[in-house]
């Protein structure tokens, strides 16, 4: 943003325009503002900032200025929908006023003044006055004249912008970054870092462990562990919660989107088949005439399905109907169903008996991964190379190499969203090759890393986008506040008839 507003020209404006984002700018574009001659000549005022009008001719000439650059878009809204958007577009524009006219007078307050030699600099450096670089009197008298300005008038306007110019100014000069900050942030930039990492949670040591019969009935011998085990199913009863099923059979007819007679046709012949399940053998008539496959081949048989596994029309026939019985047709996505409920089973929470194998696998690998996590700790704490990654292959772990990167990079190759605290942690801890000793937890997993180099190269110490960035984010979000306030202690009036 910054940068934009340094360039020659372009920072010659309304500020308040550039800073948020406004779409026009009052003097810079004088060769496509609309001549004064052709605007009303009426004194009519369209608002009042602290005493100062701003006239609706002003008003007029930037509404007209934003309708020409935009009107190839209003075409192709419709009529009300153009109406909504141009009086959205006065407002905005009444506004940009209102808020530079605010600007103006904050910093005419504060002491900040034009001299004359700044109004005459900024008038020769506009590009519309010029010819080959050099100004052109006779451009000049003649932009005067298409606008009705006589010379005193038209300074006196870029009087104004020159103060603001010179807030805008001020407030960029006041929230630079400063040499430390440049130095430093030229310093992470020219940093390079290659990494080989290797990442795991505690559900990836489980599910390697292979746990045998003869382990958990060696578990179960321990009353200590029978009291885990029984602790363990009362902490999570709902895991061992069987949800309510049915156990279903259907006929499928499907209906073709595509054909408008298809629907009709489907409903007749599972009506037909549902007065024919009421007599004959269900399965027959489903391997016969279901146009489900996946379960024509089992006679229709769906198996056992708790709630949220079918589309909702069908789950609440099936879990409606009563076991034995046929429902009556139903219409899916698919086409039309009958369903034969074979079986329904409540809720219900297994006995501990069933599940406490089960329980007793479980905190076996448990303990097993506590202690791996251990000696892993241990290997690591060392610097232990050798001894980590051996361990890390009994896991099942591997390295992964990250590849070189820039220590300002947002997110680090294979790391993405723990990479903040993989950078801290490296910082914090001095390494710059070998093994970070500390297993790293972030973003829900546990990290190993291992430095493969760390280089930082000399360079200029000159801003980097970042710091340019925050240098922006700073001046904007300071000179927002300003004005806000500004504008909240001016006594404002706005014509209503506009």
């Amino acid at each position: 943003m910054l940068e934009k507003l340094r360039q020659p020209y372009r920072a010659k404006g309304l500020l308040t325009y550039i800073i948020f984002g406004a779409i026009i700018i009052v003097f810079i574009g004088f060769g496509v503002v609309p001549s004064s001659r052709h605007q009303t000549t009426s004194n009519a005022i369209a608002a009042v900032v602290n005493q100062s009008q701003i006239p609706v001719v002003e008003f007029k000439e930037r509404l007209n200025m934003l309708e020409q650059q935009y009107q190839f878009r209003f075409d192709q809204f419709p009529e009300a929908q153009r109406e909504t958007m141009l009086q959205m577009m006065k407002q905005r524009v009444l506004e940009q006023l209102i808020e530079y006219e605010v600007l103006y007078q904050a910093a005419y307050q504060k002491g900040i003044r034009a001299t004359d030699e700044e109004v005459k600099k900024f008038i020769i450096e506009v590009p519309s006055f010029q010819e080959k670089g050099q100004f052109k009197r006779e451009f000049y008298n003649r932009f005067l004249e298409s606008r009705a300005f006589t010379a005193s008038q038209f300074e006196d306007k870029i009087r104004k912008d020159v103060v603001v110019q010179k807030l805008q100014k001020l407030f960029g000069h006041t929230f630079q970054p400063s040499d430390i900050e440049k130095s430093l942030s030229q310093k992470v930039s020219n940093t390079k870092l290659n990494l080989s990492v290797a990442s795991f949670t505690m559900e990836d040591l489980t599910k390697n462990f292979k746990i045998t019969e003869g382990e958990i009935k060696t578990f179960l011998i321990s009353p200590e562990n029978i009291k885990k085990v029984q602790k363990n199913y009362e902490d999570n009863k709902i895991q061992y919660t069987e949800p309510e099923q049915v156990k279903a059979s259907h006929i499928l007819i499907k209906v073709d989107p595509n054909q408008p007679t298809s629907s009709n046709t489907a409903e007749k012949k599972i009506k037909d088949l549902a007065v024919r399940a009421q007599k004959e053998d269900f399965a027959k008539l489903a391997k016969e005439f279901s146009e489900d496959p996946g379960s024509k081949a089992k006679n229709g048989d769906l198996g056992y399905f708790s709630k949220g596994r079918m589309l909702p029309e069908f789950e609440t026939m099936a879990f409606t109907t009563p076991v034995g019985k046929i429902s009556a047709p139903v219409k899916t996505d698919f086409g039309y169903h009958i369903i034969k409920v074979i079986d329904h089973k409540a809720s219900h929470l297994k006995p501990l008996e069933q599940v406490k194998s089960e329980i007793a696998q479980k905190l076996i690998s448990q303990e097993k991964s506590e202690t791996l996590i251990k000696e892993l700790r241990q290997k690591v704490s060392k610097s232990d190379e050798k001894g980590t990654s051996a361990t890390l292959n009994q896991l099942k772990i591997t390295w992964v190499d990250t590849g070189e990167f820039s220590l300002d990079t947002p997110q680090i190759p294979k790391i993405n969203d723990s990479s903040d605290t993989v950078i801290e942690t490296i910082i914090n801890k001095g390494i710059s090759k070998g093994l970070v000793p500390e297993i790293i937890t972030a973003g829900g997993k546990n990290w190993i890393i291992k430095v493969k180099s760390l280089q930082t190269s000399p360079g200029k110490t000159e801003g980097t986008p970042e710091l340019n960035d925050l240098d922006s984010a700073r001046y904007a979000d300071a000179f927002k506040a300003w004005s806000k306030i500004a504008t909240e202690q001016s006594v404002i009036t706005r014509n209503g008839q506009l």
